[in-house]
């Protein structure tokens, strides 16, 4: 997915969560990436210094694209994402999910 194909899904999820006056949805999209509105805005300005994060939360959590999980097959970008961070405790579930991340290609650094 582009740059440019990733702004678009950006300013859709924007307009879709905007109110009857057209006004909010950056502040509820910014939530739900997990970054703060004015880094958001920068970014959508094009002047955020280090877009990589930003760009890397929006294609996990709208972009909707997914991943061959070793464990778990087919899951999406935020599901994976989700497993990485994860620690590894004493559950037998996330314990193998730690184990799995381990071993894929797409390894937690």
């Amino acid at each position: 997915m582009t740059t440019a194909d990733l702004k678009a899904i950006l300013e859709q999820a924007i307009a879709e969560r905007n109110d009857e006056r057209g006004k909010g949805g950056a502040v509820k999209v910014a939530r739900l990436l997990g970054v703060s509105e004015s880094h958001l805005s920068q970014y959508r300005k094009g002047t955020y210094p280090n877009p990589e994060p930003i760009i890397r939360r929006i294609r996990e959590v709208l972009g909707g694209e997914t991943v061959s999980c070793p464990e778990l097959g087919e899951i999406t970008l935020a599901e994976c994402s989700g497993h990485k961070k994860r620690s590894p405790v004493t559950d037998s579930y996330y314990a193998r999910m730690y184990r799995a991340c381990q071993q894929c290609e797409r390894k937690p650094t």
